[in-house]
């Protein structure tokens, strides 16, 4: 497996997709992507790079939606979010108070005394 297929498999497991749900996302066979990126089969380059460009498509919409968690398991509502995302439809979604609380989002969740909090 080379450093390309490691990191869309690295970047597709942080956004808590499948490789089969990528596949239908980036418009690319299953039964193509998968054991390319497995490393048992080449990969096109096309196909590398519509699913490089899906998987930038698909972290700019989670980072639209921060500091709310979106689910990505239906690949159909993701991809009525996508071509809203590309038409621009979701520019200026959420006010810049909210990638404020983001931020605010992330120092907290970094702490561990966070998790004490909540529980306590």
């Amino acid at each position: 497996m080379t450093l390309l297929e490691t990191s869309i498999r690295n970047q597709t497991r942080n956004l808590g997709l499948t490789l089969g749900q990528l596949a239908l996302l980036s418009d690319v066979r299953p039964q193509v992507l998968i054991p390319g990126l497995n490393g048992r089969a080449p990969l096109r380059i096309a196909d590398v790079e519509r699913v490089r460009h899906t998987l930038s498509r698909i972290q700019r919409l989670v980072d639209v939606f921060r500091p709310f968690r979106i689910s990505l398991q239906d690949t159909r509502e993701v991809s009525f979010l996508l071509n809203k995302l590309d038409d621009g439809e979701l520019d200026g979604l959420l006010a810049p108070r909210a990638r404020e609380i983001a931020a605010e989002l992330d120092r907290a969740s970094s702490r561990s005394e966070v998790g004490m909090q909540l529980v306590g």
